[in-house]
C-alpha cells in the first residue's frame, strides 16, 4: 500500500519541473496556493513535511492534500469544468459477485441506467468524449502501480478486467 512518503519524489519532480503559470491551471490551485507549493517543495523532506509547510488556517490539510493529488495527476481547471459541463458520467465496474452480475445483466437488459456502465475501459478508447474522463482514471491507477512497484502494464486499467468472485 502507499503512504505519503511514496508520493514525495514524484510530486517534487512534477512541481520542480512545472512552471508557476502551469501550476496555476491545476484544479485546486487557487488563492496563491500554487505559490506556497512551489516555495515549500524545495524546503521539504517528505510529503508530511510539505503539507505542514503549506497548510494554514486558510488552507486546510485536506485542501493541500487535494492540491497535491491534482498536481500529481495533472488535473487542470479547464478540463475539470469542461467535463463537468458536459455532464459526462459513467459507472465503472471494479468487481462484482454473482448477485451483482445478475443485477448488472438486468440493468443492461432493461436499459434502465441513465449513465454508461463500463466493465472494459479499453473498449472506450475510441469514444473521445468519455476518454477525456477515463484517462485520469487510468493515469491515477498507473501512478499507483508505479509507486507500489507493481508492473504497470499487468495491472493497467486497460488490461485488467473487473474482479469477479462467486
Amino acid at each position: 500500500y502507499l503512504t505519503n512518503d511514496n508520493l514525495f519524489e514524484l510530486l517534487a519532480y512534477k512541481v520542480l519541473t512545472t512552471d508557476l503559470t502551469e501550476l496555476e491551471k491545476i484544479l485546486s490551485a487557487t488563492e496563491g496556493l500554487e505559490n506556497r507549493l512551489k516555495k515549500s517543495i524545495i524546503k521539504s523532506k517528505n510529503t508530511d513535511d510539505l503539507i505542514e509547510r503549506i497548510k494554514t488556517k486558510r488552507y486546510t490539510i485536506t485542501r493541500v492534500q487535494r492540491l497535491l493529488i491534482h498536481t500529481l495527476i495533472g488535473i487542470k481547471k479547464d478540463d475539470f469544468f469542461n467535463i463537468l459541463d458536459s455532464k459526462l458520467n459513467y459507472a465503472r465496474i471494479l468487481g462484482l459477485s454473482k448477485r451483482g452480475s445478475d443485477l448488472l445483466a438486468l440493468i443492461n437488459k432493461q436499459a434502465c441506467s441513465k449513465i454508461p456502465i463500463l466493465n472494459n475501459i479499453s473498449k472506450e478508447i475510441e469514444k473521445e468524449e468519455i476518454w477525456k474522463l477515463i484517462r485520469y482514471d487510468i493515469l491515477s491507477s498507473d501512478i499507483y502501480n508505479l509507486l507500489s512497484f507493481n508492473d504497470i502494464y499487468t495491472y493497467s486499467d486497460l488490461v485488467q478486467k473487473p474482479f469477479i468472485y462467486f
